[in-house]
């Protein structure tokens, strides 16, 4: 399975976090891409820093899509399509981010955070092994020398 998590959602306010996240996001994202069962071959987590969109829009509740297409509307080479892929998104509290002293590990605690809705959505991606993708992105984080409050 493919997994990538994006923080590339942002504004001239949080345009330093989001580079600042780049490379543990990408880091992290190779070091999850495992096999972990199950139909799932891509999964894909937004993180939005921009306050337009968490303001204004709701996260985006995970998606379990069959297709997805690689055509670009942009005038952009096209991609090749990606199959089976998850995708969800998640909104921090921009204040909290601003306020937290390791912003790093703020977002990524709250990436694992938010993979709860994996054991909810257990049904719509039977066969993944969502104990054991949890306990990777914890040995992930602390690979970069970082340490997440789990919980069993």
């Amino acid at each position: 399975m493919q997994v990538s998590f994006f923080a590339n959602i942002c504004d001239i306010e949080t345009q330093e976090i989001s580079i600042l996240l780049s490379e543990p996001l990408r880091s992290l994202g190779e070091y999850m891409s495992q096999d972990f069962g199950g139909p799932m071959e891509n999964l894909w987590i937004d993180v939005a820093l921009d306050s337009y969109t968490i303001q204004n829009r709701h996260p985006y509740k995970f998606r379990f899509q069959k297709r997805v297409s690689g055509k670009s509307k942009f005038g952009v080479t096209d991609a090749p399509d990606k199959f089976n892929v998850g995708h969800y998104s998640i909104h921090p509290s921009l204040q909290d981010l601003f306020e937290a002293e390791n912003k790093v590990l703020y977002i990524l605690q709250l990436i694992y955070d938010s993979t709860i809705i994996l054991i909810e959505k257990q049904k719509r991606i039977p066969g993944f092994d969502i104990k054991r993708f949890r306990y990777e992105f914890n040995l992930g984080v602390q690979s970069l020398g970082l340490n997440l409050k789990t919980s069993p």
